[in-house]
């Protein structure tokens, strides 16, 4: 049996140009895909933050409306997530009655739901998200179920849940953290101290000598440091 090189070399030839083509077309239409996401996150974005500043604004059926048209867009993962980054950005900018106001949304649109998903996930990247969500939210109810990762065995996770309970209920989390045993690193200890500069926490002279009764080291320096501020009362 004679065999055709000419054609195996054709055959081989057609075959790898097949494939680059199969690859450049898969590469085309993966970038052409984060292309149009973007943009349609983008354009999302621009919607959703117009609605908020009816939102905030208003107190009357322009508000009414505002509300009504965020609710219907949240109906994707997508969606809530840019809603939820949206409200921490405002969070972060604003105070009193606009950060008030940004809770009331976050929970009239049951988002902290999805924050409380993520706490709840295996991937500790995950919960430490949703603890940041909840936290810097300030969502009440999920102080207990951060508390439940104060003593996880990873770093990560360990840390931003002490902070975390801090910046919820910040007199309740330093008496729950006050007989922590073991150590607490020192980015928890200056994240605390930073979470109590920006938003001041009222002691007596019983809890304040009760914080500086406890096992734990670093409270106990915390409670020094309080002491030489205005935090007691």
């Amino acid at each position: 049996m004679v065999v055709n090189t000419d054609s195996i070399l054709l055959l081989i030839v057609g075959l790898t140009l097949g494939s680059a083509l199969v690859v450049f077309l898969l590469i085309v239409s993966i970038k052409f895909y984060f292309i149009e996401r973007d943009k349609h996150i983008k354009q999302l974005t621009n919607v959703l933050e117009d609605c908020l500043v009816d939102f905030l604004l208003h107190e009357n059926e322009i508000a009414d409306r505002a509300f009504a048209r965020i609710q219907k867009l949240m109906k994707s993962k997508t969606n809530q997530n840019i809603t939820i980054e949206l409200l921490l950005n405002l969070n972060h900018n604003f105070s009193g009655v606009y950060a008030e106001k940004a809770y009331d949304l976050y929970e009239a649109l049951a988002l902290q739901e999805v924050s409380m998903a993520k706490l709840k996930s295996r991937k500790w990247h995950q919960k430490i998200r949703g603890m940041y969500e909840l936290s810097t939210l300030e969502y009440e109810e999920a102080f207990d179920a951060i508390a439940a990762y104060i003593n996880h065995p990873n770093d990560d996770v360990k840390r931003n849940a002490r902070v975390s309970l801090v910046k919820i209920k910040r007199k309740e989390a330093l008496i729950a953290l006050k007989d922590l045993e073991g150590s607490m690193s020192l980015w928890t200890f200056i994240n605390i101290i930073a979470t109590l500069k920006r938003n001041p926490v009222k002691l007596s002279e019983l809890e304040l000598s009760s914080l500086k009764e406890a096992k734990n080291t670093y409270i106990k320096e915390l409670a020094n440091e309080l002491e030489t501020t205005v935090y007691v009362q």
